[in-house]
């Protein structure tokens, strides 16, 4: 509920489950309020942009070798608080990594990490692709996903 003459924040924040994916999504809200003593009840549909409080960002670069990729990744740190995160990585013909990002600061990104993919010309080009997730190690319990093709 609002005070009389309060604005609203334009920068709403509510917290999405680990199912959903970075998207734009129509929000449907009902508002109520008091005008002249005369209740009134309008529905408003906006268009907001659902995203994580973790970014996953990355870079594909050709490898050290011939036929090989490199990929690297760092996190970025989207909210007002330090967070522990785990960051596990799945490339083709690696074995899964996982990774711990202590005390990542807000507003912060993590160092590099850096993965390479060899022999990357004989992995079908459907499944050359890594497959990587973030989750907060305590707190929230934020979450992020990624697909990366790595052509």
């Amino acid at each position: 509920m609002l005070a009389a003459a309060a604005d609203l924040s334009d920068d709403l924040q509510f917290s999405i489950p680990t199912s959903e994916t970075e998207r734009e999504q129509d929000l449907r809200v009902e508002v109520a309020y008091t005008r002249n003593g005369r209740e009134t009840l309008t529905h408003v549909s906006l268009r907001v942009r659902l995203i994580s409080s973790i970014g996953i960002e990355t870079v594909v670069e050709a490898g050290p070798r011939p036929d090989s990729k490199q990929l690297r990744i760092r996190v970025v740190n989207r909210t007002e608080h330090p967070m522990t995160l785990a960051l596990r990585s799945r490339l083709p013909n690696l074995a899964e990594q996982t990774e711990l990002i202590r005390d990542l600061g807000p507003g912060s990104r993590s160092a590099a990490f850096a993965y390479v993919v060899k022999d990357a010309h004989l992995v079908d080009p459907l499944r050359l692709i890594a497959e990587i997730s973030v989750q907060e190690s305590s707190g929230d319990r934020a979450c992020a996903r990624s697909t990366v093709p790595l052509r």
